[in-house]
């Protein structure tokens, strides 16, 4: 536990630079598509770097990296309206919500957001509701639940695998 930041700075770095090489090359093949996005150049990449870089605070302060990357993908919500690779830290954060922070309401309130993310995604991203197609947007909304409900579930797993542990070393202690 001393030594956290140093896992935390793999993930992220690792994360960093595979999204955001990513980010470049999805630009680079969408350019015309997503041109649309306000004229926003490199909008893709920057977010990605932004949503990927709280990262290597994720065990230290989660409520920080939750509320950075709540505001972040509600940014994105308004002005990107597309999907970025940077996309993929959501789950992550949802876990760190749910595994580190001691208020159990914090992960409730990163698994609601990340539910209500879905939708928004789903709505956005299939062009809802001019270019309307049933099968993709509960396909994505779908993914988005499974992914969000998987993170907060292995977080609230390793949390209660961590107090089990501090309860029986309590126990052994007390003996």
């Amino acid at each position: 536990e001393e030594h956290r930041w140093a896992g935390d700075a793999l993930l992220a770095g690792t994360l960093l630079v595979v999204l955001g090489i990513a980010s470049v090359g999805m630009a680079g093949l969408g350019g015309a598509y997503y041109s649309w996005s306000y004229g926003v150049a490199g909008a893709r990449t920057m977010m990605t770097v932004a949503l990927v870089l709280p990262l290597f605070l994720r065990r230290s302060f989660p409520v920080l990296v939750l509320l950075s990357a709540f505001a972040l993908t509600l940014i994105q919500a308004v002005f990107i309206q597309a999907p970025v690779p940077g996309d993929a830290v959501v789950p992550i954060v949802v876990h760190a919500a749910a595994a580190y922070i001691p208020d159990r309401r914090w992960g409730y309130a990163a698994l609601g957001s990340g539910l209500v993310g879905s939708v928004i995604a789903a709505l956005q991203w299939t062009g809802f509701p001019f270019d309307h197609e049933p099968g993709l947007l509960m396909t994505i909304f779908l993914a988005g639940v499974a992914v969000v409900g998987v993170g907060y579930l292995l977080g609230i797993r390793q949390r209660d695998r961590r107090e089990h542990a501090a309860e029986q070393l309590t126990a052994m202690a007390e003996r």
